[in-house]
């Protein structure tokens, strides 16, 4: 399971440090680091996000942000993800990898679809999916050993031809 800092988190989605905060604001860590450093993983993350966003924006409750079939999307690819991980061999890291492509290129469709259904513009909702997708790339590059280029190209590659 990768997780991140705040920091990182707030610079990956494009948002100052003190939205993150409070979008984290009692939302317990995924991971606590050494020196009780609290990290979290991208879903958890996103879910602030859209919570915190939903609260400012519509004003009373946030009930109705969660999305089930997005959450179990979320699920699958973190279990695939730390099963990659727990990978010894370098070329096997990678397949399982490839393997992920076809189903973040899914998360990415049901985040945009998701951020238009509860009323953000396109244009809004594609930057935060495109964000969130960019992130999980992030991810991929060490456990696999490629380069931020080297992981957009084999992942957008394995996504256009899910079957192999």
């Amino acid at each position: 399971m990768q997780t991140f800092s705040l920091e990182a988190l707030a610079e990956q989605f494009e948002v100052d440090r003190n939205m993150m905060m409070q979008a984290l604001h009692g939302v317990p860590p995924d991971l606590t680091r050494r020196h009780d450093q609290p990290e979290w993983k991208v879903a958890t993350a996103a879910a602030a996000l859209e919570a915190y966003h939903l609260k400012m924006n519509r004003g009373s409750s946030i009930t109705g942000w969660n999305d089930p079939e997005l959450e179990a999307l979320y699920d699958e690819y973190d279990a695939g993800e730390v099963a990659m991980r727990k990978l010894s061999a370098l070329e096997a890291r990678r397949r399982a990898a490839r393997r992920l492509a076809p189903l973040l290129a899914e998360i990415d469709r049901a985040v945009r679809a998701h951020e238009v259904a509860f009323g953000a513009e396109a244009g809004e909702a594609a930057l935060k999916a495109d964000k969130m997708y960019q992130f999980a790339l992030r991810g991929l590059e060490g456990p696999c050993e490629w380069t931020r280029d080297e992981c957009v190209r084999e992942m957008s590659s394995a996504a256009s031809r899910p079957d192999e």
